[in-house]
């Protein structure tokens, strides 16, 4: 059998730091499936995406206040 091709829109680590709630468009959930290596918070934003770690408080409070 063939190997997935890892998915290319894929979190393979967590961002640094903290993002600004205002810079913040919306966000998405990746679970680590075969196809992702980690669990992670996709945060949408003007200038791209940035991956965050779903564990950090900071996370799981915008995420409480922004349901998908």
């Amino acid at each position: 059998a063939e190997q997935p091709k890892p998915y290319p829109d894929c979190c393979r680590r967590y961002m640094r730091g903290k993002l600004p709630y205002s810079a913040i468009k919306g966000y998405s959930v990746q679970t680590d499936t075969e196809m992702c290596p980690i669990n992670a918070i996709i945060f949408h934003t003007k200038k791209g995406k940035a991956c965050a770690n779903p564990a950090l408080k900071w996370v799981i409070d915008f995420a409480k206040t922004q349901p998908l």
